[in-house]
């Protein structure tokens, strides 16, 4: 199990990734899939599931209706979001 910790936002956000031992592509079953525990401030908000076919989100208390997308809708989706520029910068190299 991998824990990702963030304490320099506002809340405080702690994602979880439960990553099984072998994830094989051809399978579809849920079981394979990477799930991801988000939590703001303790509190439980959904899991991000990462399958072979789609992304799907789980609403905390919700076990019947995820958002899925498959991976081209997911793709157009970030693709249209705005960019944002790193607010550092990189060095020069001498």
């Amino acid at each position: 199990m991998v824990k990702f910790v963030a304490h320099d936002m506002p809340k405080k956000v702690t994602v979880t990734a439960r990553i099984p031992a072998k994830i094989p592509i051809s399978s579809r079953a849920s079981s394979q899939a990477l799930k991801i525990d988000v939590k703001i401030s303790g509190s439980k908000k959904g899991t991000l599931s990462i399958g072979r076919g789609s992304v799907e989100w789980w609403p905390e208390y919700n076990s019947v209706n995820a958002h899925r997308l498959p991976w081209s809708k997911f793709i157009d989706l970030l693709t249209g979001m705005p960019q944002k520029r790193s607010r550092r910068r990189l060095k020069k190299s001498t």
